[in-house]
């Protein structure tokens, strides 16, 4: 997670994904990290982490390309909130649940502490 933190600090928008070791930055408003990667990324079975919880376009997304198979997120996206950011409440794990028939994607939160700070105002 410190690679993705040193890496969001230089973007324009605090926000980065890194697969196989390989990082990603926000691009636009549309294009967040996340939505990179996968543009990216080849075959299946791939752990994606980025510094904040996917917002639902790109969990959705993630869930979609059926590449990814667990995701590891810093800030989550309440916090995100409680620190003045313009987010959708709407969990990852929301997102994953409401996909028929369900899609196994592990979601686990990881270094909070690290990634918070990106996202102070």
């Amino acid at each position: 997670m410190e690679a993705l933190v040193a890496a969001a600090r230089k973007a324009p928008w605090p926000c980065a994904a890194e697969v196989d070791g390989a990082i990603y930055l926000n691009e636009s408003p549309l294009r967040h990290a996340e939505m990179v990667a996968l543009e990216n990324l080849e075959g299946v079975g791939h752990t994606m982490r980025v510094t904040a919880e996917p917002c639902p376009m790109c969990m959705a997304a993630i869930v979609w390309s059926g590449k990814v198979e667990r995701v590891e997120y810093g800030t989550s996206i309440p916090r995100l909130i409680e620190l003045g950011h313009w987010q959708s409440s709407i969990r990852a794990a929301d997102v994953i649940n409401s996909f028929a028939p369900r899609r196994t994607i592990e979601l686990v939160q990881v270094g909070p502490e690290l990634t918070d700070a990106l996202y102070r105002r």
